[in-house]
Order: C-alpha cells, then structure tokens, then sequence
C-alpha cells in the first residue's frame, strides 16, 4: 500500500481518523495513533479521550472489586419481594405467589446480569 499523499512512497501506517495510508513523511504520531494533517491530530486527540473516558464508565482495564448498580438494585428489589413474602407468610399461614415470584424473578436477573457483565469483563 502506498501513501494517499506520496503516491511513489510506501505506507508505514493508517491516519486514526480519516484512515487514508501515510507514509514515513506524512505520518504524525500522536502517542495513540497516527495522523496525516494537523485536522486529523485534532480528531485523533478527540477520538483518544472519548475511548478513555469510554474506559472509565465501563471500567475496563481497572481492578474495580464493586458489585455494578444495576445488580444491586436487583438484589435489594429481590431482597424486598422475598422478605414481603416471608412476613406474609409467617403473619397469615399463606404464600403470596406473585410477591414470591417477583422477588425470585429479581434474584434472577441479578445472576444473569451478574454473570453476563463478568463475561464481557464490565463493571457498570
């Protein structure tokens, strides 16, 4: 592949954000990637902060040991329909199924989210 610009030079990598090939002349290293003008120096920077604070959300690459907040919210909704059933159930002698299931659904769906979010190595 050669250069976009110098069409007789080889490439020796890609802009970041355009994507055109450069050549050794052409190429601007940013640190994170290559640029061709000084605009694509500015995308490319652009583009750099966005995936890193991308990483931040999601937590990626960080030894985060918190439970994410979408499972604790399961397990406090499970916590609550199962604990409603149970004082039910010791109060009246009878089980509320539609409290029981609703807490055993929520339970549910915190281990699939759970397992689901350690499988994509996130943490949000």
């Amino acid at each position: 592949m050669n250069c976009f610009e110098h069409k007789e030079n080889s490439a020796v990598g890609i802009c970041k954000a355009c994507n055109k090939a450069v050549c050794s002349t052409c190429a601007k290293d940013t640190g994170n990637g290559l640029a061709c003008s000084e605009k694509c120096e500015i995308e490319v920077s652009h583009l750099n902060q966005i995936v890193a604070k991308s990483k931040l959300i999601y937590n990626i690459g960080t030894n985060n040991t918190s439970i994410p907040s979408g499972i604790l919210i399961h397990v406090f909704f499970s916590i609550l329909f199962l604990g409603w059933s149970a004082y039910e159930y010791f109060a009246t002698s009878r089980v509320n199924e539609f409290v029981l299931f609703m807490g055993l659904g929520f339970a549910l769906m915190a281990i699939i989210m759970y397992r689901k979010l350690k499988k994509l190595n996130l943490n949000c």
